[in-house]
């Protein structure tokens, strides 16, 4: 017999405090916002704004490499600036990156605002670790970082590639 419902389980995946379950929302709906424009991004600037499918993969390819490159600053940045002035800039950010994206009509135009995006990504990424830590209290690698993985893993493809280099919080000892 099922003694706990599915409220309860859901309720646990989504935090044991409220800045954990904001934290916890704010990803997965980042992460299926990422998702949507990855599956959808193609198929629209090829079909819809009519620009050819070479361009259409290097403006997203010259987005993607720049935004790798702003990982590490942007962590640097969010260890001066504060990891929760930097998030939230960030989230900003690629919302208003996303919304101009309909306005786009030019490869010039889908490489600018795509690798604002990207930078803006990886600036959040950076900054998404150190608040898990600061969240997570004493132990941010059992109580953040374990209920973090549950609810993005299904539109996270970074989180099922082996020795993918994501944003670690300390590791705290685990104790009986």
């Amino acid at each position: 017999m099922i003694k706990d419902g599915s409220a309860g389980r859901i309720g646990r995946m989504a935090g044991d405090t409220g800045p954990e379950r904001v934290l916890v929302a704010a990803s997965f709906v980042n992460r299926v916002g990422n998702g949507l424009f990855n599956a959808a991004s193609a198929l629209y600037f090829t079909l819809v704004v009519g620009l050819p499918a070479v361009q259409v993969g290097a403006a997203l390819t010259i987005a993607g490499v720049v935004g790798l490159c702003a990982g590490i600053p942007g962590g640097h940045l969010a260890d001066r600036r504060g990891a929760r002035v930097i998030m939230m800039s960030a989230l900003a950010v690629q919302a208003v990156s996303m919304a101009a994206l309909v306005l786009v009509e030019s490869w010039a135009a889908l490489t600018v605002i795509a690798t604002f995006d990207q930078i803006a990504a990886a600036v959040g990424g950076a900054a998404w670790g150190a608040l898990v830590a600061r969240v997570g209290g004493e132990r941010p690698a059992v109580s953040g970082r374990s209920c973090a993985p549950s609810s993005t893993w299904a539109s996270s493809w970074e989180r099922r590639v082996p020795g993918w280099p994501w944003p670690r919080a300390p590791a705290a000892p685990l104790s009986r």
